[in-house]
């Protein structure tokens, strides 16, 4: 997360009265992707191909939006944790990950955007596909659909090519690693001070404060201009705690715990730390 932190519950409170908004979203893209799919199946029995192609993709994309958008809403408000996946206890150590709805989701959307954006500006400039529109936005839109199917297929490479990966946190009995979308954090246990709710950008994430003269251990994945400084990863690191299907609320609790308790640390290498979660399955 980048800008500036709201610390505390409070904020995480703010988050989450924020998030009900949302809702609206979820409405506005289902309609919108009904829409779509109804034209889409007409244009079925309509035989006519290059409309299919636009129509489907995009009606599919922004139902999966919605559904993905309700999956993030549901993590945020609720305190009780998800089922059993949420937490896998391997290779000595105890992990948490992002729900498997939100990873495949990722996949589709990005597919769907390509698909739909390249038929979309393909079919404007060949005629193929025409829609009423001033002529001023009947210019300026395929370039738009092009770029951000440009944007969707850098996106679906990053994910192929390990630049970008998906969540995760391993606890080990001296290791904490946190591997974001664009880096990959290390720190031992005894060089925490601390974990901290804090709430930045509409997200609910975990401050863990690493002690004086300490430096994590970092792995940048992601390439390119929006890549993350390694001196600034190096001495904070953050956790968007509302992407794990386990719960922030959970999330916080087990972390401030095994930095609070270090002879329960052991916990963490054969899986006894899973019965510190409230986890249900």
């Amino acid at each position: 997360m980048s800008g500036e932190h709201v610390d505390g519950l409070a904020g995480w409170d703010s988050v989450r009265n924020k998030t009900k908004v949302l809702v609206v979203v979820v409405v506005a893209l289902t309609v919108l992707g009904l829409f779509w799919a109804y034209h889409g199946i007409r244009a079925i029995g309509d035989a006519r191909l290059v409309y299919v192609l636009f129509y489907l993709p995009a009606a599919v994309g922004c139902l999966v939006v919605a559904a993905l958008t309700t999956v993030i809403m549901r993590q945020r408000l609720r305190s009780s944790v998800a089922p059993r996946t949420a937490v896998t206890v391997a290779s000595g150590a105890i992990s948490f990950q992002m729900p498997r709805t939100l990873e495949w989701g990722y996949w589709v959307v990005f597919v769907l955007t390509v698909i739909a954006s390249v038929t979309l500006a393909v079919g404007m400039w060949t005629d193929a596909l025409t829609f009423p529109m001033s002529s001023g936005f009947d210019m300026v839109l395929p370039f738009v659909a092009l770029a951000l199917g440009l944007y969707g297929a850098v996106a679906l490479i990053w994910l192929a090519m390990g630049f970008a990966r998906f969540p995760t946190i391993d606890c080990t009995p001296d290791d904490l690693v946190v591997q974001g979308f664009k880096a990959r954090q290390q720190i031992r246990w005894s060089e925490i001070v601390d974990v901290e709710p804090v709430a930045s950008n509409n997200n609910l994430g975990l401050a863990i404060t690493i002690a004086d003269g300490a430096h994590a251990q970092v792995h940048i994945n992601f390439i390119g201009p929006l890549a993350p400084a390694r001196r600034d990863l190096q001495r904070s690191i953050t956790v968007a705690a509302d992407l794990f299907a386990v719960g922030a609320d959970q999330l916080l609790g087990f972390l401030q715990y095994y930095v609070k308790h270090p002879d329960a640390r052991d916990e963490l290498g054969d899986g006894r730390a899973v019965h510190r979660l409230n986890v249900a399955g």
